[in-house]
């Protein structure tokens, strides 16, 4: 499921120019400006903002909900963790803007539909089991803009 929600948003993303930047200056920098250290923080503290949102929304799911619709809570906060965090983070085009909402509504569409739920293991949720979705993912995007902007804050 995560596979198929990043596809769209990721080819978005890797089709748009770079920003105020001229190509042959890409080149001269090397990979490892954009490609080394940087890139691995970026990914360490998605990854963990994600996990840790994600994990305790699945926890906090299972103390109301069947295993399986907690699992499913946990589904929807981790993909739109990831999701809302990117359109949150960095340059946005329209394209990516709407490359990932569309894979947001398709996802809760998936998840909402009984056949294609159980097709990929979930369970349609109930206004609490969104409920608690969406309170997560929020505050992943919260969280994510929270470290993001005293970096450009410093600059």
């Amino acid at each position: 499921m995560n596979l198929l929600t990043d596809v769209a948003p990721a080819l978005a993303i890797a089709i748009r120019p770079p920003g105020n930047l001229d190509p042959e200056e890409l080149i001269r920098e090397g990979p490892d400006t954009s490609l080394g250290q940087a890139l691995d923080q970026e990914i360490l503290r998605t990854a963990t903002i994600t996990a840790l949102t994600s994990g305790c929304a699945r926890a906090i799911a299972g103390l109301t909900a069947s295993p399986r619709s907690a699992d499913t809570v946990g589904l929807l906060t981790l993909v739109g963790s990831q999701l809302s965090q990117g359109m949150a983070s960095r340059r946005v085009d329209g394209l990516t803007l709407l490359a990932s909402s569309a894979s947001i509504g398709g996802l809760v569409a998936t998840v909402q539909t009984p056949i294609l739920s159980q097709a990929f293991g979930c369970r349609p949720l109930g206004p609490l089991g969104l409920l608690q979705a969406a309170t997560a993912t929020a505050t992943a995007i919260g969280t994510g803009i929270g470290m993001v902007l005293p970096r450009f804050s410093l600059r």
